[in-house]
């Protein structure tokens, strides 16, 4: 078997290299400022699906702990009553002062 040889390909001559273009054109400003407001938008987004659902379970909590006082029961059910320790003086007696006065 034989093979028929390959035919040579004869290089290329290398030349210079092409010159660069001539003005790369950059996005605008307004483009720029338009890109930084998609990106703020965006991450205000993602921070209220976060919080957004958080507050309404927080709200809901404090509702639920909170019922008996806004439903506006009766106090004894609602919370214990506060006593005073020395009930106010009535019309009849007179105020308690201190000694040598």
């Amino acid at each position: 078997m034989t093979q028929a040889p390959e035919p040579q390909i004869p290089p290329q001559p290398v030349g210079p290299p092409p010159p660069p273009p001539a003005h790369v054109a950059k996005p605008s400003r307004l483009y720029q400022a338009a890109a930084w407001v998609v990106i703020v938008a965006g991450i205000v987004f993602v921070v209220a699906v976060i919080f957004f659902p958080m507050i309404l379970l927080y709200q809901g909590w404090s509702l639920y702990i909170f019922r008996k006082r806004i439903s506006g029961g009766p106090p004894s059910v609602v919370a214990a009553p506060v006593e005073p320790d020395d009930p106010p003086p009535t019309p009849t007696q007179t105020p308690i002062t201190a000694a040598g006065e």
